[in-house]
């Protein structure tokens, strides 16, 4: 029974995920969004791991200064709906400005302090109501009085800490979203742990910041990106705070250093193997899409690795060619854009039943990923037709992970194999007509009445070979050690039994003993190697007594002797 109730289990949840290059994920609502760090990779409420994929939704790290609102284009429910309308796409990142955050050094009042902190916050509901995760960054800061225009080499020591315990308090029962501490530092490592003197202001360190928002109560995942404007990760793992959910950012364009598979093995995948990596900014400087593609199939391939095109936005002149979108309903794209649509979509492909393993502290069920709202479940196979003379013993072969032993073959009074298809067991033919004439088909002329014939003995399908049947066609991988070693004990146990049991049937179906169906009955239920053992000393014994009986009856010549039946050797 808990064979059958896992292979239900693993046929569920394959039912009501996708797979994502290999990562199977369960599709979210609003009601269940749920995001945190497990291992290295990041999880769901239901602990599947999550690979995110989407967007840069760009202009609000600098719309607000402008007086102009707080938004570079519409931020209501259909244009939050027309990015979620890409298929793949399940995570939007949200640049912000420190000064139209808190409401500070003289940026317009319409558009900063609680206006756009309510204009962020209800662009963020929207987001999880279309099942999307959001993550905020401190994108623009500036230290003293003047405001904040640009990236700063890191986070001031001015502003930062009440930016961020602000948002944080503000977002702390959100379990959806996830916390960029500063969007590119390019300092020392000892000052993006620590914080430093730099460009004429005091800098707070990752440490300091990571600190400002677990005073608040905040149980996010952060992340922290990497030095050398996001793009660097050599000193991340020896610099990181002391902090249980920690993510890794990354940032790539041709401007940067690190663009090659070569460089993203040397640097960013010993990170992705402690913690997990989010390219939180994938992009371009030249119109060319060739590296994003790069970037993208090489996360594709080291799923614990998520990333996020930058940008969707409609900007003029030469930022232009980074525009993913030619409008804000989502349905054309520039050609940077089309890449990154195409690769998306390229990524969803249909169910399958098989789990995978995080390589994290914690094993996960698969699959990871983006999640289409309303997947379609796969079609229910129709179990094979049961092959001519099916057996009445079962044998222990499966098409899943189970393999069987030299035994499997069942040998009772009809033959044929006894593999037991991957789909469960077929229903068995109805028993043919009795023979005429007498139990040993010799002729009627001169012989005894036969005496009614036995009911047929049931199935002897071992437990132990269903057990390996269930196991085996559920996990279908021989490589899964638990699996596999225990579809195959099974399906030995089972094809033991069997054997035997085919063995014993032929016996007590050629004296004609029905009180053997009784046996059979019993010891189908124990299904056991002990049972096996019981089956064949009854055998022996069946067969002792068919000889005395045919021996008895030669002797007082009241009919003939019938054929003594063999007993095929079987190999354990």
């Amino acid at each position: 029974a808990s064979s059958v109730a896992m292979a239900a289990s693993i046929a569920v949840s394959a039912w009501l995920g996708i797979t994502i290059q290999g990562m199977t994920v369960t599709p979210v609502s609003a009601a269940n969004l749920s995001i945190s760090v497990s291992g290295n990779h990041l999880v769901d409420a239901n602990h599947h791991p999550i690979q995110l994929v989407g967007v840069d939704r760009a202009g609000t790290e600098n719309q607000c200064l402008s007086g102009n609102g707080v938004f570079l284009g519409p931020s209501d429910d259909a244009s939050v709906a027309a990015i979620a309308g890409w298929a793949g796409v399940n995570a939007v990142r949200i640049p912000l400005n420190e000064d139209c955050w808190l409401g500070i050094n003289g940026v317009p009042s319409a558009d900063s302090g609680a206006n756009y902190q309510n204009q962020i916050k209800g662009f963020v509901t929207l987001l999880h109501q279309h099942g999307l995760y959001a993550i905020v960054d401190l994108h623009y800061a500036a230290a003293g009085s003047a405001q904040s225009t640009s990236r700063e080499p890191m986070a001031d020591a001015d502003h930062a800490s009440a930016f961020w315990t602000s948002v944080a308090s503000t977002f702390v029962s959100d379990p959806a979203i996830l916390f960029d501490l500063y969007s590119a530092p390019n300092v020392s490592w000892s000052c993006w742990q620590n914080g430093c003197s730099v460009s004429g202001y005091t800098a707070l360190g990752m440490n300091q910041l990571v600190s400002a928002v677990r005073a608040t109560g905040a149980k996010q995942p952060l992340i922290l990106s990497g030095n050398g404007v996001g793009n660097d990760l050599s000193g991340w793992l020896a610099n990181k705070p002391s902090d249980p959910s920690l993510v890794a950012g990354l940032q790539v364009f041709e401007t940067t250093s690190c663009t090659s598979a070569t460089c993203w093995n040397t640097t960013v995948k010993p990170v992705a193997d402690s913690v997990p990596v989010v390219a939180t900014e994938v992009g371009t400087s030249t119109c060319n899409a060739d590296l994003p593609t790069a970037l993208m199939n090489w996360a594709d391939a080291n799923d614990q690795v998520s990333y996020l095109g930058w940008a969707w936005v409609i900007w003029s002149g030469s930022d232009a060619c980074r525009d993913m979108i030619t409008n804000y309903s989502g349905g054309a794209t520039t050609p940077f854009g089309a890449a990154f649509q195409t690769h998306f979509a390229s990524r969803v492909s249909s169910p399958t039943p098989t789990p995978t393993t995080s390589t994290g502290s914690t094993p996960t069920p698969t699959p990871t990923g983006s999640q289409p709202h309303n997947p379609t479940p796969p079609a229910v196979p129709t179990p094979p037709a049961p092959p001519s003379g099916a057996p009445s013993s079962g044998g222990g072969s499966t098409s899943g992970g189970g393999g069987s032993s030299s035994g499997g073959t069942g040998s009772g009074s009809s033959g044929g194999s006894g593999s037991v298809p991957a789909g469960g067991l077929p229903a068995l033919p109805a028993p043919p007509p009795p023979p005429g004439g007498d139990q040993n088909n010799s002729s009627a002329s001169g012989s005894i009445p036969a005496p009614p014939p036995p009911p047929p003995p049931p199935p002897l399908v071992g437990v132990g070979a269903l057990a390996g049947a269930n196991i085996g066609s559920a996990d279908g991988n021989p490589s899964n050690s638990t699996s596999s070693q225990t579809g195959t004990a099974g399906v030995r146990s089972g094809g033991g039994v069997g054997s035997v049991a085919g063995a014993v049937a032929a016996g007590a179906k050629a004296i004609g003993l029905p009180s053997a169906v009784v046996g059979f009955t019993i010891l189908e239920l124990v299904g056991s190697i002990g049972a096996g053992l019981i089956l064949l000393l009854l055998g022996a014994a069946l067969l002792v007594i068919r000889r005395q009986s045919g021996q008895s009856v030669a002797a007082n010549g009241s009919g003939p002797t019938a054929a003594p039946v063999p007993i095929t050797e079987r190999r354990w």
